[in-house]
């Protein structure tokens, strides 16, 4: 009651009151039962206080004894001093301190691998692409946990990644990891695990050089020479514009020289990759593509497998670190190539002779030549990120000091900087029998050959089997494939598919040069040769984009054009030339679609015989090597024994991809337009009476 009343008063408000206790608040202070609680609590936060400030002693006290224990190392070593026009740098020593102890780096694992004691074909088969199955279904016994690497070698997280062939030939152009990595041999290199399906082996060794290129395309096939590449339609083209900088394409020739610093210590490569060494994601998803990569829809499908997977893959590559310092000149300035390469070479030489680029005091036009670089560019892979400063300012006095610190820190930080890749295609390119084992099972779908049931729903057949659990429930196991040999078509024709779609995303097609007359810029090969003399004749089966005319052309004698056949696409006839004698039809579903950025695909099929030679054209649907025919040449007036083959164009450029010869009975043609099909021959004529040998005009 007391309390209460005391609450009910007002209180002053008097300025010189403010941090006065209120009375009511005093009332309950003077509370001899408050006043012990207070005074209990008080003790028991000293006492925390005292526990905290005795742990921290503690604390202190075991961080003083495992520095103890540490090595500590003390390097002291003399620098020279360094003057320039415009820069002095006085001796002085150089002290360089480190503390090393026994502790190991944190662990780095890799990811669970899969073994397959049935074969990897069992997984296909079966579908088994999930996780945590359970005793009775097949994919338990497909596939098993195998040894995990625990702490693998710098680098062999890098080996077996896919790669972006339009890229730059760097790590940075790396895709997903396409193999697995398994330790059950327990090979060790430096105490570190190397993975199975690899080997390392060291090299030690620093070399420094320098490289002077002409043009783009110089450049380019030296990189390609460097992925182990060269010859193929192998990109790089975004190195290239990078180290150039700008548009690939420019009107102002540029030199360009490159000194490379390379400190090689190690090299890891991989042995022969088999289909059970392959990521189940990657394999997974190669498995999910369309067929074919013209059918609707399937080249975004292709496009975005692709992107995620690269191009290549990367076989072997050699750890260490790399120094780049690149510069380009324009032509104009200098007498030529070879002025152009001493002038470098010099200006190179003064960063290892006096710690940095010297300037020039010649007169005249050499000094002018002597400032007209366009772009200076360095680049270092590997080592310290302490290399920072020689990439801030590479003229400074204490490039060479830096370097040699750098140097020493490579051991500690490799890099992958120079590697070797692989066609990825190559990695898919097995029979179905190399993914099963020599023995038969009694399992999953190849082992219920017997009980399969097939189930269609709208224009989809599925196959599956059925197995009654110990519960009496019924569950339902679907098969992809009915045997090995549709499992083995699937394979190749998803392939072939990925082989077209790499092309076209490597964007390095023919294209032909300006055009001139009909036909024109027919490019000759050793490679593009056909034999029509085969039982049932060959097709020429390809693709092409272009907005005008174009021609494929046969030839006897190519630099003979009275020895050629061509067959002339256009946005309005097709036509078949013989010299000035040609056959012709403008048949709407025959001609070219006339539009660059759309591409169809064709076929062109040569049949000879002792005295005539048919050629037919087509289109297919890019499903498969068949489609229609619209139009047919019969040659029976001393006909062209042809052995060759090429493209040419008309007053546009035309792009070709994927061209290969297929047997003339592989490709399933319906016969349009004016022609038929000759039943005992299975070939497209034009119309004729029946009792008429086709092949005798």
């Amino acid at each position: 009651t007391e309390l209460k009343n005391l609450i009910s008063q007002p209180q002053s408000t008097a300025p010189g009151n403010k941090r006065a206790l209120p009375a009511a608040a005093l009332a309950v202070l003077s509370n001899p039962k408050v006043q012990e609680a207070a005074v209990d609590k008080g003790i028991e936060v000293v006492g925390k206080m005292v526990d905290k400030t005795l742990e921290n002693v503690e604390h202190a006290q075991n961080k003083a004894a495992q520095f103890l224990k540490k090595e500590i190392k003390l390097d002291i070593t003399p620098d020279k001093a360094w003057i320039s026009d415009d820069m002095f740098v006085p001796s002085a020593y150089h002290l360089d301190a480190s503390i090393e102890d026994d502790s190991k780096s944190p662990v780095e694992e890799g990811e669970t691998p899969f073994t397959y004691p049935a074969g990897m074909g069992q997984i296909l088969m079966n579908g088994c692409w999930g996780k945590d199955y359970k005793i009775g279904d097949p994919c338990y016994n497909a596939k098993e946990n195998s040894s995990i690497c625990r702490d693998m070698i710098d680098g062999a997280a890098f080996i077996g990644v896919g790669f972006d062939g339009s890229g730059e030939y760097s790590p940075e152009s790396r895709k997903m990891s396409i193999v697995q990595r398994n330790c059950v041999n327990k090979a060790t290199y430096d105490d570190l695990d190397v993975p199975d399906t690899m080997n390392v082996h060291g090299i030690y060794e620093t070399s420094a050089f320098t490289l002077t290129f002409e043009n783009r395309a110089e450049y380019q096939t030296y990189l390609q020479h460097q992925a182990g590449v060269s010859g193929s339609i192998f990109g790089f083209s975004a190195g290239v514009k990078k180290a150039w900088g700008g548009s690939m394409q420019t009107s102002t020739q540029q030199y360009m020289a490159a000194l490379y610093v390379d400190a090689e210590r190690y090299e890891i490569f991989m042995d022969e990759v088999k289909p059970s060494d392959l990521s189940l994601s990657f394999l997974r998803e190669f498995m999910e593509l369309p067929i074919s990569y013209f059918q609707p829809g399937a080249q975004i499908k292709y496009q975005n497998f692709i992107q995620r997977w690269g191009t290549h893959y990367i076989k072997s590559a050699k750890f260490g670190g790399q120094l780049q310092i690149r510069k380009t000149m324009e032509a104009s300035q200098v007498a030529s190539k070879h002025a152009f390469a001493e002038k470098m070479e010099m200006e190179f030489r003064f960063l290892f002779a006096s710690g940095g680029a010297k300037s020039s005091t010649e007169g005249g036009q050499e000094a002018k030549a002597q400032n007209k670089f366009t772009s200076t560019s360095v680049m270092a892979q590997g080592g310290s990120q302490e290399i920072a400063t020689i990439l801030s300012d590479v003229y400074s006095p204490t490039f060479k000091s830096s370097l040699r610190e750098w140097l020493q820190s490579i051991p500690n930080y490799p890099k992958a900087f120079r590697f070797l890749l692989g066609s990825i295609v190559d990695l898919v390119n097995f029979r179905a029998n190399d993914l099963f084992s020599a023995e038969d099972v009694d399992w999953g779908c190849e082992g219920n050959v017997q009980n399969i049931v097939e189930e269609t729903r709208g224009e989809t057949t599925q196959r599956y089997y059925t197995v009654t659990n110990a519960d009496g429930r019924v569950k339902k196991f679907y098969c992809p494939f009915q045997d090995r040999e549709e499992l083995d078509v699937a394979l190749r024709k998803r392939r072939s598919s990925l082989n077209r779609a790499i092309e076209i995303f490597m964007a390095e097609v023919w294209s032909a040069p300006s055009p001139a007359v009909t036909p024109c810029n027919v490019k000759w090969s050793n490679a593009l040769r056909l034999d029509p003399t085969t039982t049932g004749g060959r097709c020429l089966h390809f693709t092409a984009s272009s907005a005008g005319d174009f021609f494929v052309v046969f030839a006897t004698i190519p630099s003979r054009r009275s020895s050629w056949y061509y067959v002339q696409i256009g946005v309005r006839k097709v036509a078949i030339y013989k010299v000035y004698k040609f056959t012709s039809t403008s048949d709407t579903g025959s001609v070219s679609i006339g539009d660059a950025l759309l591409y169809q695909s064709y076929f062109v099929c040569l049949y000879e015989k002792p005295n005539s030679t048919l050629i037919e054209y087509g289109k297919s649907l890019g499903i498969s090597d068949g489609g229609d025919i619209y139009l047919t040449h019969l040659d029976a007036n001393n006909p062209l024994n042809v052995r060759f083959y090429a493209f040419g164009n008309m007053d546009k450029v035309v792009k070709i991809w994927d061209a290969h010869i297929t047997p003339r009975d592989l490709t399933d043609a319906d016969c349009k337009g004016s022609t038929y099909k000759d039943l005992p021959t299975n070939l497209c004529f034009l119309k004729c009476h029946e009792y008429c040998d086709p092949f005798a005009g």
